[in-house]
């Protein structure tokens, strides 16, 4: 092998973006076992007032947040075996995660935030089920749940729309009335001010929607919660 090619192909090796975002991921065990899994969609308004954020122009609904492995009353994550992240596995849905799970964060790449969710919660999903038994088959599920449980759908036929403000009850009923299970839903409070942030699912293995054991988290009960829009 000349010289003048070996430089080349470790310039190639070192600065390609699918090998620059393979990492090894950490691991801790555990005898639990995952029996059911929550969805985790957020609405980016009420991120930004929490945090530095990003909106990507093309996106304007609920994004995903995570599909995330439990056990009973245990929250699973970084599970052995340890797992790899190569982002050579997702490569071609990159287009598809960037509109449906971008980050938000400021600065923050979407590869590292894809990674991370798969290190701390896809290394748990792989023996849940075979639809989430690989990296693409986690990423590939997370994206087709999104699809068929739309929160933008769910709140808007029930007439909750950005812009307003409404109360805990009228919220979780359009949502029971959608998908007929109780939901949990996340606030934020800002300056006194509840402000809806995330709606988790809860679901089967076989992805059953189910009750959740919670209907909310984080929102002052009596307090009317704000659901600003993209331009608030």
């Amino acid at each position: 092998m000349s010289a003048k090619y070996f430089i080349g192909l470790l310039i190639f090796v070192v600065v390609s973006p699918s090998n620059a975002w393979v990492y090894q991921c950490k691991a801790y065990p555990t005898t639990k076992k995952c029996d059911h899994f929550m969805f985790s969609q957020l609405w980016p308004p009420t991120f930004c007032k929490i945090e530095k954020c990003s909106i990507p122009t093309d996106v304007n609904t609920w994004t995903i947040h995570g599909l995330w492995p439990d056990a009973p009353n245990y929250h699973l994550s970084f599970c052995y075996p340890k797992q790899v992240f190569d982002p050579n596995s997702i490569m071609d849905i990159t287009d598809k995660l960037q509109l449906v799970w971008p980050s938000l964060k400021y600065n923050e790449e979407n590869m590292y935030f894809w990674q991370n969710e798969w290190c701390k919660h896809g290394s748990c999903a792989l023996n849940c089920t075979t639809e989430t038994d690989s990296e693409r088959n986690y990423f590939n599920k997370t994206v087709d749940l999104n699809k068929k449980f739309s929160i933008d759908k769910a709140l808007s036929e029930n007439g909750i729309v950005p812009g307003k403000s409404y109360n805990l009850t009228t919220i979780t009923d359009a949502l029971h009335d959608a998908f007929n299970a109780t939901s949990i839903v996340c606030c934020s409070v800002v300056d006194g001010q509840n402000y809806l942030h995330e709606i988790h699912l809860c679901m089967t293995t076989d992805f059953t929607l189910k009750d959740c054991d919670v209907s909310m988290t984080g929102c002052k009960k009596y307090e009317p919660i704000s659901y600003p829009s993209f331009l608030s």
